[in-house]
């Protein structure tokens, strides 16, 4: 029991021991890489913002011509309904004037 400790024990140790220099480390990355790399990402993103504000404005710029299309239908629409009222009042006096017509040849055939 105790030699199978001193062996655990001895392979914590191993384990723990220092890596040999021949290992491959990471070098630190320099200040200004950093820097240039971060003001790379703000251009990027300040590229995206205004992407996205083009998108906006041309989106504005369609719900505009789309409400003016609407308000042009509705203009055509309101100059038909006044149409269909004159067409209605023109047929109105027209027959009027058929049932005066109507009135008059009756008394006229009949005098």
């Amino acid at each position: 029991m105790l030699l199978l400790l001193q062996q655990n024990m001895l392979l914590l140790q191993q384990q723990n021991l220092p890596q040999p220099a021949d290992t491959p480390t990471l070098s630190p990355v320099h200040p200004s890489a950093a820097a240039a790399a971060a003001a790379a990402a703000d251009e990027a993103a300040a590229d995206e913002a205004a992407a996205a504000a083009d998108a906006a404005a041309a989106d504005e710029a369609a719900a505009a011509d789309a409400a003016a299309a609407a308000d042009a239908a509705a203009a055509d629409e309101a100059a038909a309904a006044d149409a269909a009222a004159a067409a209605d009042e023109a047929a109105a006096a027209a027959e009027a004037a058929a049932d005066e017509a109507d009135t008059v040849a009756t008394a006229t055939a009949s005098a």
